[in-house]
Parts: structure tokens; C-alpha cells; sequence
């Protein structure tokens, strides 16, 4: 490279100044840059962190968490002690699924290399069927010991010959005693004799003993016990000896089979099983992975190391190796990455350790068999829904296995008295009815998913209301889910800003008082609580004019959409301090700031009632704003600048209004005919006789249909008998929408 830059040497090359070297550090750089690339892809797809746990055996004693290298070394020096001259030599390796058998020999053969041992793998799985484990045996047997004795392959093919379980064996062959065939005996004198002549001793591994059929275990055992027991062979055999044991007795039909593998293994060491603190320690480790990775940002690493120290006896005998750690674990980051925000770590661990080590436990919870309701409990002076799961009383013998878990999860006497405290501390557990099903928000049929309704918050408001509107199969789940977001954790301003609109628009369209409660947390105060000032702290609204101002923004942006909610909401606070002026609770926004809000939502209505989505029944709804000192209070009274506002705009426009007076609704089977808004003519009018001169108004007007003119007149012919009262009418059999003037002017032609 020095030569090159160089100007004293002068280089070969093609024209523009590139050199035939170049191409070669061209060649050479391209070979850099992809090997740096290579190394840093496989660090990312090794690293746990960003994917599942893998559970693959460990191979290098710094990979052993468990300390099963110390054992390892124990067991090799054991093996190199023991005289093997004159037969081969059997050890069992004991353990559990999952409980590192593969990793452990792993660790013991390192040690056996140490030795100079020759190691051969055979694992009997591999075998295309259970005649072809003995051939392959042999095969692996030759291809380990090639490389430390010449002329070895040809003994032991001779000697699979004389077993006759070779391709070169044929029956047919040797029936018509055509070829030569070796004699068994000195076929196995010349093979021991072939492992005597390599100097060192053999070590044969037999791993998966438990994952055999009945038959190809007892074709493994004809490998250790007969074809393949020749002196300075060891055999390590690795099984799960329960699994092994039921599978035999099944095969040979034999009712106990407790000392079977004995006649086969001359020594067994069983895995020691680790205390739980190392496995909850190795779990520890992942889970303090994840929250380095900003992967669970609602719990500490302390918290979880609490948990885990003040139940370890329920979480041990449930992850009891450490491929029930990884296992877990890996179902566990999962599955709680989607609901984070909304579980308890506590609960939601405690529920996916039932559905990790009791699967059909785990339905049945789901569908409510353990649990039951209680009543409904709702205290307004702590804005809080007490509406709790209780656990059933079980009897000991029909409570599942899970049950001590359960017994952390639900309360379990309904006549209990919890404290306030005790309620709001469990606002997002899984014994809230409301909190409930987002704890199986993956398994639960018909409803909204979690990951679903958090993606609101990723949404433009109009979007996120549209999505609403389409999930109106589903007003449960979406209320659930609003009034499960706690005020103090919403994680940022956007999520706050479109929080309580929304919150504010499904008040209104399911018309749920808990849903306008829940919005008293931002708008309502005790004058001592300090809620909103700690909102205003999280959320950085620097005083209360910058908060307020900051609500009616959001007000307005949603009365953009739908000025309705935004109206019913405003109007229900105006009016609770005008129903109870001494309360200790009062809007943020003062009586008068509500008043004038409502009067602009008024006007700023009316103005655009040429919009085609213009309509009479919502300015309607949306004037009547009451009076700040109303004489009763029994009813509203509205105002007088709501009064004048509308009655200008139904005057200046009766167009706009006419075709929307008649409403009629359907009661016993037949129809019943009235004024849409009986305060039209109570409050705007004064009166019905003043009413009836604004029907002269609309008659006046050459831009109301003659139809509308005609059924107006005709009803109120019909309402005037009645004195003003709602009038029937019998056996129209079509459907009738609300204001449908044609089909009310047949009908209204019809009534004598």
C-alpha cells in the first residue's frame, strides 16, 4: 500500500491512473468490509437479546451457568481411574428432559479430550429405522477411529459382516455358501485388537436415549451390552430413566422395569438438580437483558428480583431445568410485549407460568371456570370501578394444580372489605373485571385485540374515531381499554392528547357515566387534590391558564369531527356547578369559561348551516345550554343568548329546520307522531301559540317544499286535538324512517 501511494515507484496499470494492483487492494477492501459485516450480523443473530433463546447444548465450560463442569471433570477423573483392560465400561447419565444431559456431556467429553480420549458420537435417532442402528454404529465407530489406526475400516467392516448387519451381508450368499465369510469370533478379536493398537481409550456417546421407541432402545442396549463391548470402551448413555422405564414396559409388556437399564449400565450419575436460586438466577439475567434493551420499560430489575425471591417456591417446581427457564422465557417476552403497558408484571408472570406448566389449567381460567363475578360496586368519591373477579371455593380435591397461583391472583372470600387503597392499587390486575381480559388478549375470540386498540395512539384523531366507529360490535372492549389507561401513564403528550378526546367521544356514543367519570381525573378537582398538578407535571404544561387552554384545544379538535360529545361533555360539567354550586369538586375550566365555550360551539355550528352534513336536530341538541341562575332546577332552563341564537337562525333559515320538526316512534305495534323537541316550543317559542306563528313563518318562506308545507299543516291540525300530545296511527304496514315526509303525508291523509 506504502509503494502504491509512493510517487517514487511508477506501476503498471490501465488508463485514468488505475494499476493492475489496484484491483488487487480493490479485492482485498470488498474482503474487509464483508467479513466486518459478517462478524457484526452474527453477533446480532447470537445475541438473545434481539430474538428467542436458543436451546441448544452448551459446548465450552464458560458457557456453564449451572457449575456442571466441576461435576464434569469429577466424573472424567472417575472414568480415567477405572480399569477398562478387560471388558468395556457402561455409564449412565440420569437426568430429566431439559436438564442439560446434552450439555453436561458435552462438558465431560472436553474433559475425556483432556485425557486423550478418543470421542465417538452415535445418536441412534439418526437411523433411518431401527435395523439400520447396529450398521450405523459400526459406521460411526469407523469413521472416529480412521484417523488413529490404519487399515481399521476394513476390520470393522469384516466384523459387521460376521454380525450380518451390513449391505455387504446377503443371505442368499452365504446359504450357498458362496464367498467368504469371517468367523464372528475372530472377527472380534481382530477389531479389539485394532482398538488396543490405536494407544488410547474410546469413549462412545449415546445420547436420546429417551426419545427412542421401545425397540431401538433395546437395539442400543444389544450395542453396549453385546455387538459392541470390546475392552478399553467406554459407553456414555444419557436418558431420562422414568421415560425409558415406561417405555420398555410398554414394549416388552413387563409390569416393572424399575432395574432394567442395571443389566445394561455398570455405573449411573444423576444430574444434580440445581437450586432454584441458580435457574431463577439465570432468568434473572434475561429479564435484566431486556430491560438494558428498553424491551420491558414498566418494571425495574429490583421489582423482579423481589418477585422472585418472595415466591421462589411456587416458581420452582414449575421451571425446574434450565430448558424450562429458556422455554418460558422465551414464551414469556412473547407475549408480554404487546400488553406491557396495561398488565402487571406480577400477574401477567404468575398467568404465563399456569399457561407454560398447565396448558388446560390455563383455558379453563380463561373461560371463567375458577372464577366468578362480583357485584358491582362503583364509588364516585373515588372515581374507581370496585367490580372485583373472585376465586371459587373449591374442594381440595377437585383444585387444580395451579391453585397456590391463583390464590395470588384473585381474592378468594367475596364478603371480604377491601380498602379504597386496596382498589385503586389494582386498577390494571388481572381480578379487575376490567383489566381481565387484556390478560388473554391473544387467546380470546371475539374481541378487539390489545395491540389493536394501543395502535389508537399511532392514529390521527379523525382515523382513531373512524377505527372506533368500525368496532361498534365491540363497545366492551374499547371501553374496557379506555378506562384501564391510568391518567398518570399515558407515556407521553400525544397519547395524552388523544386520549381524552376519544375518551370523550365513546362517553357519548355509548353514553357510559364511568367513562365521563374517568375524564374527571383531567377536568374536575377538589380544590386539595394535587392530580392535575401532577398531570400538569408529566404531561409539561408550565401553569393552569397553559392546561386549560390546552383542554379546549383538544375540544375543539374533536367538535371539528363531532360537536356533539364534545357539547354533552362541556354542558355536564357547566351544569353540575350550577346543580351543586357548594360542592368541593368543580371543573378546572370555571362556569362562565363553560359558558362561553358552549356559546362558541353554538355559533360556530349555526354559522355553517349551508355544510352539506349541516343538520337541525343538532343545533337543536347543541342550544340547549342552561342558565347560570335558573329559578328551578328540576329541569333545564335555557339561556337566553342560546334562546336568541337559535330562534335567529330557525327564522333567518326555516328551510334548514322545517323538514326536520315531525319526528314519530314506534310503540305496541303502531306509530306515534310528535314535535322532535318539545322545549321548541316550551323554551325557544315561549309557547305553543308562539310556535304556531313560526309555522306561519314557514309557510311564508318560498324555499320550504310544498310537501313539507302540506304535512306540517296536517299535523298540526292532528297535535292540536290531542292538546299538544304525541297521536297514534294504526296499520301502515310499510317501514317508516324518521322524517319521511311522503310517507307522513299519506299516513297524515289517512287519520280522520
Amino acid at each position: 500500500m506504502y509503494y502504491r501511494i509512493e510517487e517514487t515507484f511508477a506501476f503498471r496499470g490501465f488508463d485514468y491512473g488505475i494499476a493492475y494492483l489496484d484491483l488487487l487492494l480493490i479485492w482485498g477492501f470488498f474482503l474487509f468490509c464483508y467479513e466486518i459485516y459478517r462478524l457484526y450480523h452474527s453477533r446480532i443473530l447470537s445475541g438473545y437479546s434481539n430474538g428467542l433463546i436458543g436451546d441448544t447444548p452448551i459446548r465450552y465450560v464458560e458457557d456453564d451457568h449451572l457449575g456442571y463442569s466441576d461435576y464434569a471433570k469429577a466424573v472424567a477423573k472417575f472414568m480415567n481411574d477405572t480399569d477398562c483392560s478387560q471388558s468395556s465400561f457402561s455409564i449412565g447419565i440420569e437426568g430429566v428432559w431439559g436438564q442439560g444431559k446434552t450439555s453436561f456431556v458435552n462438558l465431560l467429553k472436553s474433559e475425556l479430550k483432556e485425557y486423550g480420549y478418543i470421542i465417538v458420537d452415535f445418536n441412534a435417532r439418526a437411523s433411518a429405522n431401527c435395523n439400520e442402528i447396529q450398521e450405523d454404529f459400526l459406521a460411526s465407530l469407523r469413521n472416529s477411529l480412521s484417523n488413529y489406526y490404519v487399515g481399521i475400516s476394513g476390520v470393522i467392516k469384516k466384523y459387521g459382516k460376521a454380525l450380518q448387519v451390513t449391505e455387504e451381508y446377503n443371505p442368499a450368499l452365504k446359504f450357498f455358501q458362496i464367498g467368504s465369510w469371517p468367523n464372528l469370533s475372530s472377527s472380534w478379536e481382530s477389531l479389539d485388537k485394532a482398538i488396543k493398537n490405536t494407544g488410547r481409550r474410546v469413549v462412545i456417546c449415546l445420547d436420546d436415549l429417551d426419545r427412542l421407541t421401545g425397540e431401538e432402545i433395546m437395539e442400543v442396549c444389544k450395542v453396549v451390552d453385546k455387538n459392541g463391548s470390546f475392552p478399553n470402551v467406554f459407553y456414555i448413555v444419557s436418558y431420562d430413566k422414568v421415560y425409558v422405564q415406561n417405555i420398555l414396559g410398554s414394549y416388552l409388556e413387563l409390569e416393572k422395569t424399575d432395574d432394567f437399564l442395571d443389566k445394561y449400565i455398570n455405573i449411573e450419575f444423576s444430574l444434580p438438580k440445581k437450586v432454584y436460586l441458580v435457574l431463577l438466577g439465570e432468568l434473572l439475567k434475561y429479564f435484566e437483558d431486556s430491560i438494558n434493551k428498553k424491551e420491558f420499560v414498566n418494571v425495574s430489575i429490583d421489582t423482579i428480583r423481589q418477585f422472585f425471591a418472595q415466591n421462589a417456591k411456587i416458581i420452582e417446581p414449575r421451571l425446574s431445568t434450565m430448558r424450562d427457564v429458556k422455554r418460558f422465557y422465551n414464551q414469556f417476552r412473547f407475549d408480554y410485549q404487546p400488553v406491557l403497558n396495561d398488565v402487571r408484571f406480577e400477574d401477567y408472570f404468575f398467568l404465563e407460568l399456569i399457561k407454560y406448566r398447565y396448558k388446560e389449567e390455563y383455558e379453563k381460567l380463561r373461560c371463567g371456570d375458577y372464577t366468578s363475578k362480583g357485584e358491582k360496586m362503583y364509588d364516585k368519591e373515588i372515581n374507581y370501578n370496585k367490580e372485583l373477579i373472585y376465586l371459587n371455593s373449591l374442594d381440595e380435591n377437585d383444585s387444580p394444580q395451579c391453585w397456590d397461583i391463583l390464590l395470588r391472583l384473585f381474592p378468594l372470600a367475596k364478603n371480604k372489605t377491601y380498602s379504597d387503597d386496596w382498589y385503586q392499587s389494582r386498577w390494571n390486575r388481572i381480578c379487575n373485571v376490567l383489566s381481565y381480559d387484556i390478560y388473554f388478549y391473544q387467546q380470546s375470540e371475539g374481541v378487539i385485540y390489545n395491540k389493536d386498540l394501543q395502535g389508537l395512539f399511532q392514529m390521527s384523531l379523525k382515523d382513531a374515531i373512524d377505527k372506533i366507529d368500525s368496532w361498534k360490535d365491540n363497545v366492551n372492549n374499547v371501553r374496557d381499554f379506555l378506562l384501564t389507561r391510568d391518567a398518570f401513564r399515558l407515556n407521553s403528550r400525544k397519547n395524552f392528547d388523544l386520549y381524552i378526546p376519544l375518551t370523550i367521544y365513546c362517553a357519548y356514543i355509548y353514553n357510559d357515566y364511568m367513562l365521563r367519570a374517568a375524564l374527571g381525573t383531567f377536568f374536575v378537582t377538589d380544590g386539595h387534590d394535587k392530580g392535575i398538578e401532577k398531570i400538569k407535571k408529566i404531561y409539561g404544561f408550565k401553569d393552569d391558564n397553559d392546561y386549560i387552554l390546552h383542554l379546549k384545544s383538544l375540544l375543539g379538535q374533536l367538535a371539528v369531527i363531532d360537536i356533539r360529545p364534545v357539547y354533552s361533555y362541556v354542558h355536564a360539567l357547566y351544569t353540575s356547578m350550577i346543580d351543586e354550586p357548594l360542592s368541593i369538586y368543580h371543573s378546572i375550566i370555571n362556569i362562565e369559561d363553560c359558558k362561553d365555550f358552549l356559546m362558541k360551539l353554538l355559533k360556530g355550528y349555526i354559522a355553517k348551516i349551508d355544510e352539506e352534513t349541516w343538520s337541525a336536530q343538532t343545533a337543536w341538541e347543541i342550544s340547549r345550554i342552561s342558565k347560570m341562575n335558573p329559578k328551578r332546577i328540576d329541569y333545564i332552563e335555557m339561556d337566553n343568548d342560546a334562546i336568541n341564537a337559535i330562534k335567529d337562525s330557525m327564522e333567518d333559515k326555516p328551510e334548514k329546520y322545517a323538514g326536520a320538526i315531525i319526528t314519530h316512534f314506534t310503540f305496541d305495534g303502531y306509530l306515534k307522531f310528535n314535535i322532535c323537541n318539545v322545549f321548541l316550543a316550551s323554551q325557544i317559542f315561549g309557547g305553543w301559540e308562539n310556535f304556531e306563528e313560526y309555522l306561519q313563518v314557514i309557510e311564508d318562506s318560498e324555499k320550504v317544499p310544498s310537501l313539507v308545507k302540506d304535512v306540517l299543516k296536517l299535523f298540526w291540525e292532528k297535535f292540536k286535538k290531542t292538546e299538544y300530545n304525541p297521536f297514534a296511527f294504526y296499520g301502515y304496514d310499510k317501514q317508516v324512517s324518521v322524517g319521511d315526509y311522503e310517507a307522513y303525508y299519506k299516513i297524515f291523509k289517512s287519520i280522520n
